[in-house]
């Protein structure tokens, strides 16, 4: 399985509705593309306190199909979103 994994800190003036339209257009991705087999996303249980504010996990079968996933369009609105709302962010990938 090939996982793609990106963690969040928002800017210090994001209100809950962008963040829950920022969770909106993650859904609609992760059912448009046809690509990925698990996905989650969501705040931070926030049990350290140097966590990120928002986590996002998708496991694919191979890393082909994430790059359709990342190319699908209904990518560009959570891009977009998190660009405006994002403070910084890290991604990883990985075979596991």
């Amino acid at each position: 399985m090939f996982y793609h994994v990106v963690t969040i800190k928002w800017t210090k003036d994001v209100e809950a509705k962008a963040i829950a339209d920022f969770g909106g257009a993650l859904d609609l991705l992760s059912q448009e593309s046809g690509v990925v087999e698990v996905y989650a996303h969501g705040p931070s249980a926030k049990v350290r306190e140097d966590s990120a504010d928002y986590g996002i996990v998708a496991g694919f079968r191979q890393a082909a199909d994430w790059s359709k996933y990342d190319k699908h369009p209904a990518h560009a609105r959570p891009r977009n979103l998190l660009r405006d709302l994002a403070a910084d962010y890290a991604v990883v990938q990985f075979d596991a």
